[in-house]
């Protein structure tokens, strides 16, 4: 029996096969596999990491439940999509801040594939409303070593931020940034998450959870200077 928190390589092989075969004839047939290699192991690895994450921050919910909890369906939202393929072929995980249901901001796991994009752990705050982004561009102005010390260490080392940016300096209240601004490539993001790449291996290795919780650890820094910008606790 596998320990709590830990993937099997099942889990990928039922991620192949719904890549091939992405339609709801092969998961209603493929039923038993998803529930005894994707949503058993992911509703344990979630409610392993809980007694992790309440040592880190009491403001993230990690909630082990199929629905209404931090496990993503695997169904994909087909209605204004050209791609229309019943489901995802990755398994998500959202432990979001429950002071900011509306915002995307706290941890995210991708469990897929390396032809499906691999393995990510992600922190940060995702595509925020225009309110949000102006608080964290004001907070990387008033505060620029906070925020160079929040992506250093470690966390610089093994995460590479994601997501769009400007082309241009954007302005923060009234004002235009500087282009020459020394952290003008950061003011232009649209986003502020960052992602650190997992290898299948590890997904499924004993140590798994230990890593993915070094990898949380890794981005206090960053959900610090975030929350502060929002006003949030952390």
């Amino acid at each position: 029996m596998a320990t709590p928190g830990t993937f099997e390589p099942a889990l990928f092989r039922f991620l192949r096969g719904l890549a091939e075969d992405n339609s709801k004839e092969w998961f209603q047939a493929h039923k038993a596999d998803y529930e005894a290699s994707v949503k058993g192991p992911a509703l344990e690895f979630i409610a392993a990491l809980a007694p992790r994450m309440a040592k880190i921050s009491k403001s993230i919910e990690v909630i082990p439940k199929a629905v209404g909890g931090s496990l993503q369906r695997m169904n994909r939202d087909t209605r204004f999509s050209k791609d229309k393929r019943p489901y995802k072929t990755s398994v998500g995980f959202m432990f979001g801040h429950l002071k900011a249901p509306d915002l995307m901001f706290g941890y995210h796991l991708t469990l897929a594939r390396k032809d499906d994009g691999g393995c990510k752990a992600y922190v940060g705050l995702w595509d925020p409303d225009a309110a949000a982004l102006e608080k964290v561009r004001t907070r990387i102005l008033v505060k620029p070593d906070e925020w160079s010390k929040a992506v250093g260490g470690t966390f610089g080392k093994t995460h590479t931020f994601e997501g769009e940016s400007l082309k241009r300096p954007p302005k923060v209240g009234d004002c235009a940034v500087d282009p020459n601004h020394p952290l003008v490539e950061a003011l232009k993001r649209k986003s502020f998450a960052a992602s650190a790449p997992l290898e299948e291996k590890a997904v499924t290795s004993p140590g798994f959870l230990d890593q993915y919780v070094a990898s949380m650890e890794a981005g206090v820094p960053l959900m610090n200077f975030l929350a502060k910008a929002l006003g949030l606790p952390f």
